[in-house]
């Protein structure tokens, strides 16, 4: 709602400059008047040239201009319109810019007000809409005034005084009617007064503070204060001076004399240039420096044009009077270009003096830029470089925990939040593909939160990554300029680099050990699992080949006791470490139901099931085929459990079927809770051979992307059936290695052949 009301005011006030501006124009047009007079004809703006020697400011004056040259009503009140511009623009500025304490407060309500009063002043003589409420309104605008004032020091604002101010105006303009020039000059004695008691008690609270106030903090700024205080001193004191001069020391009406409107345009450039120079406000954001030159410019130009466009203007008179001009015009350019030359060279030193100490540091970093295992020592130069570069109290970096994961530095340097702060979800959405957004207070949310939290001013986060440049306030409150934070962008860039570089040293590590975890866990898994068995009543082949270094495929045979074995084949799900670690984690579960607590099938299937599901919830899942032989005087008996496996293929060499297919498929393990039941048969009738596979025996692709497929497989095995046992196992890895081309296959490759006597 604040925002609203203040952002309505500036607006009426734009409207209500344009609308006067109208009915300027059509009061000149039609009342053809050669001097802008009270409502009872005191003399005060000069609208043509060779205004007679008789005519005084607020003197009655009664004349007829002959030969005249009429000035334009905008030339004319062109000084007191550039005052309202300075006042509406530096008013709204501030409000939007800078960070709105009492003093910042203080400073827009007083603009308000000023541009108030100077619409007033041009309505009062010219289409008097008002009346004479601007006499009274000279007394209410000491008000703001006043606030204003003590802001500068940090008195206290003592409330009931503004009021009162505000309530004698307003009886002023109830209880003193004004119905003569002579009631005119009457008010304009008393305010005068008023305005010579102003003066007083301004000048008290100067010297007050000159003498009496010894803090450190004020000492250090005082000089910066004391220009300003001076200016607020020298605009209360106009006022008195100027009604003293002109009642009791008659001044002729000059067009000249306009250029003096020009006056109250020096008070908010002053509060600008010490605001934007020499930090007197606090800005939310960074300031452009080519704003800045563009508003000292205009001002300039307006300096120009009120005294030297006016004095040419009245060349056409005597030659004395002519010189007089010109020396008056040679004075003012020797003072005033130079001041402003000295105004634009001290901005650029400054900035570029600074900008030199982050120049050197970004040539100087590159060698630690190509090296990342120099971070630390990096990120406190950056640091350090900013913090004297940019003459900020100090600077930081932050970065989100899981920007780097296993590492952390121990630097006061570096701020950590967690990746899923709200900070940085607000970032991103700021960010939206833009490079090293800038992040000040002027962000409502978790941004703003972050940086009143920590003291900072703005942020410059980074294109790629969550992180960023964290700067405090400057010293002595000065403000950072649009060329500060265009290279504090530059900077960002090179610290991307170095992330994009260390995380390239860590990713390289992880791969290295990997790498060297992935061999370790081979040759492990290598160790354990079995390749050739011989026992009294059958023989034992197995092959294992892993898509990556560790091999998801679960193969091993278990002695229960000299007439029990089981053999399992199993595939788990996915590939890499983390299968293998499954892998580990069954056969250790199985071979201690089996051997230690001599579980059957079914149990140690149904518990097996249970725990995986549980832990895992079916992100990590087995299927298995485990075979149970039992072997007996005169045969051997087959018990097995087939948990979502491929069957198993049984091969009688007296039998007429070539291959038998040991199915009845059940739920994987893993997934859900599940019942499992048991298979068994009997081989009597002589040598029987048993082939286990995994998927990775046809679910393998040439380079052309075609399959291998079931059906291929099965043709293979049939095919090598007559081949004894190890070639035929031999015969089938270098088929399915061969189809491949390369020998590289798209899933784990398990093979068991099992031989009977």
């Amino acid at each position: 709602m604040s925002r609203v009301l203040w952002f309505g005011t500036f607006l009426v006030l734009f409207a209500a400059a344009l609308f006067q501006m109208m009915a300027t124009i059509k009061f000149v047009e039609t009342a053809r008047a050669e001097i802008l007079h009270t409502p009872h004809g005191l003399a005060f703006i000069p609208l043509v040239f060779n205004i007679p020697d008789g005519v005084f400011f607020l003197r009655p004056f009664s004349w007829a201009a002959e030969n005249t040259r009429q000035l334009k009503y905008l030339q004319a009140l062109l000084p007191v319109y550039a005052a309202i511009f300075f006042f509406w623009v530096t008013g709204l500025f501030f409000y939007v810019f800078s960070r709105v304490r009492r003093l910042e407060r203080a400073y827009v309500l007083f603009s308000i007000f000023a541009v108030g009063y100077l619409l007033l002043f041009v309505d009062f003589f010219t289409t008097q809409f008002t009346g004479h409420f601007f006499l009274s309104y000279n007394i209410i605008i000491i008000a703001p005034f006043l606030y204003l004032f003590r802001s500068v020091y940090g008195l206290s604002t003592q409330w009931w005084m503004y009021p009162s101010i505000i309530f004698v105006g307003a009886a002023g303009y109830y209880f003193f009617p004004i119905r003569s020039s002579e009631d005119e000059l009457l008010f304009i004695k008393l305010l005068g007064g008023i305005f010579l008691l102003a003066f007083f008690y301004c000048a008290f609270l100067f010297l007050r503070a000159e003498v009496w106030l010894k803090s450190a903090e004020r000492r250090k700024r005082l000089w910066a204060e004391r220009i300003f205080n001076l200016s607020l001193i020298f605009f209360v004191a106009l006022p008195p001076t100027f009604f003293f001069v002109l009642y009791y020391f008659p001044v002729r009406v000059d067009i000249n004399y306009n250029a003096l409107y020009f006056l109250p345009a020096l008070f908010p450039i002053v509060f600008l240039t010490l605001s934007l120079r020499w930090g007197l406000v606090s800005f939310r954001i960074p300031i452009s420096l080519l704003a800045v030159r563009i508003l000292y410019f205009v001002f300039f130009a307006f300096c120009y044009w009120f005294t030297i466009g006016f004095s040419f203007s009245e060349l056409a008179q005597g030659h004395g009077h002519q010189m007089s001009h010109i020396a008056a015009i040679i004075v003012f350019v020797l003072l005033i270009n130079p001041a402003r030359t000295l105004l634009i060279t001290s901005l650029d030193r400054n900035t570029s003096s600074r900008r030199k100490v982050l120049a050197n540091f970004v040539l100087q970093s590159s060698q630690q830029i190509a090296n990342p295992r120099r971070v630390n020592q990096f990120i406190d130069r950056l640091a350090t470089s900013l913090t004297e570069g940019l003459d900020s109290n100090w600077a930081k970096i932050i970065m989100s925990r899981d920007l780097f994961q296993n590492w952390e530095s121990e630097s006061e340097k570096i701020i950590y939040l967690p990746g899923d702060d709200p900070f940085w979800t607000q970032a991103r959405n700021r960010r939206r593909g833009r490079k090293s957004l800038i992040l000040t207070q002027a962000f409502v949310g978790p941004v703003r939160d972050f940086l009143q939290s920590h003291g900072a001013y703005m942020l410059i986060a980074l294109g790629k990554f969550d992180a960023g440049l964290l700067i405090s306030e400057r010293r002595e409150g000065m403000p950072y300029y649009t060329e500060d934070t265009d290279f504090l962008r530059r900077i960002a860039h090179e610290t991307e680099t170095l992330i994009q570089n260390y995380i390239f040293l860590i990713e390289n590590v992880k791969l290295r050990r990997r790498e060297r975890e992935l061999a370790d866990n081979a040759r492990i898994q290598r160790r354990i699992i079995p390749g050739f068995r011989q026992f009294e009543r059958f023989s034992f082949w197995s092959y294992s080949h892993a898509y990556e270094s560790v091999t998801g495929d679960y193969i091993d045979l278990i002695e229960v006791s000299p007439q029990r074995f089981i053999v399992l084949l199993g595939d788990v799900s996915g590939h890499g470490i983390s299968s293998g670690y499954i892998v580990a984690f069954a056969r250790a579960y199985l071979r201690a139901a089996f051997i230690e607590r001599g579980e059957s099938l079914v149990a140690a299937l149904s518990a097996l099931n249970s725990y995986l599901a549980e832990n895992y919830r079916g992100n990590e899942f087995i299927t298995l085929f485990v075979l149970e032989l039992i072997v007996q005087q005169n045969q051997i008996q087959l018990k097995y459990v087939n948990a979502g496996q491929h069957a198993a293929l049984l091969h009688h060499k007296s039998a007429q079927r070539s291959l038998v297919e040991l199915g009845d498929s059940q739920r994987l393990l893993g997934v859900a809770p599940a019942e499992y039941r048991e298979t068994s048969l009997i081989l009597e009738n002589g040598p029987a051979r048993i082939l286990l596979y995994s998927d990775g025996a046809f679910d393998v692709f040439n380079k052309s992307g075609k399959i291998l497929g079931y059906k291929k497989f099965i043709d293979w095995v049939e095919s090598s059936l007559t081949m004894d046992a190890p070639d035929q196992l031999n015969f089938l890895r270098q088929r399915i290695e061969a189809y491949t081309a390369s020998g590289v296959e798209s899933d784990d490759l398990a093979l068991i052949i099992i031989e009977t006597l």
